[in-house]
């Protein structure tokens, strides 16, 4: 299912005329997110994305990335809550 929202995602995106670039960033952060959890994008805890920031600071990733991480990582999430793919947001505290 993870999959199938993300291109779902990316056609949204695509049919709202972003850019390749912000298209193309965002399936690069969703996917490494999406491989890091243990059961992927459709079931993410809150505490498991947390943590994939949190490993993405000891891997020093730079604050400037990780906040765009983060961007796309919520706009994502906002979007599949939004057209009722999920019920909840796991990064609305975050």
């Amino acid at each position: 299912m993870s999959d199938e929202l993300l291109d779902l995602h990316l056609k949204h995106l695509y049919d709202e005329d972003y850019s390749q670039r912000t298209i193309d960033s965002r399936r690069s952060v969703l996917r490494q997110l999406n491989r890091w959890l243990p059961f992927g994008l459709a079931y993410a805890a809150t505490e498991q994305v947390e943590a994939w920031f949190g490993d993405l600071r000891r891997r020093r990733v730079s604050r400037w990335t990780t906040a765009v991480y983060g961007y796309h990582v919520q706009a994502f999430f906002q979007w599949v809550c939004a057209a009722g793919f999920l019920d909840g947001d796991p990064t609305a505290t975050i």
